[in-house]
């Protein structure tokens, strides 16, 4: 029996991927190509990093509810933006039928792992490695904190990809495309 708190979350991580997917799914071709100027990722790596996300999360589901270590979590804790740049490039590779359908299991997966936390885990504290508050103690997050931003994180993508294709593009890319023809 999955948590309450979690089912909640569950509930607004699936609403969120839910609108992200809707709007993909109503975008004429080349509009994930598109980057906001203020943006370091075109529309196409936000939907990537979006979609493959659940997976790095499960596997460190995985070890909060296995009780694996505090040091082991904050290893797996820190190696989880290098497994975020791998994802993203892997996801960008991929046709998107193909993308969504990986997202599709691995979205399961992570929720199968969910049912298996159990209110002591919400509150484990992860520190967060290298970082310090102003009194030179380490920082960390709790468990339930990562699973808030989990659950939030596909609609901030979404906007993004908003901001990305609502933005014209440069008119010298343009102008400089069609001279190369």
């Amino acid at each position: 029996m999955m948590h309450p708190v979690v089912r909640v979350l569950v509930q607004r991580a699936a609403s969120g991927r839910h609108s992200l997917l809707e709007l993909v799914s109503v975008l004429p071709g080349g509009y994930l190509e598109r980057q906001a100027t203020d943006d370091d990722w075109p529309a196409h790596v936000h939907l990537g990093h979006a979609l493959t996300s659940d997976a790095l999360v499960a596997d460190f589901v995985r070890l909060v509810h296995g009780d694996a270590g505090s040091d082991e979590l904050g290893v797996h804790f820190a190696s989880l933006a290098a497994g975020r740049i791998a994802a993203i490039d892997s996801a960008i590779k991929l046709p998107l039928p193909e993308l969504l359908d990986l997202a599709a299991d691995a979205r399961e997966a992570l929720v199968g792992e969910l049912q298996l936390l159990a209110a002591g885990h919400l509150e484990f504290v992860l520190p967060v490695p290298g970082v310090r508050d102003a009194w030179g103690q380490p920082l960390g997050v709790s468990v339930l904190s990562y699973l808030q931003q989990w659950a939030n994180h596909d609609s901030g993508h979404e906007s993004a990809v908003r901001r990305a294709i609502a933005t014209n593009p440069d008119l010298s890319t343009v102008a400089l495309t069609r001279r190369l023809r």
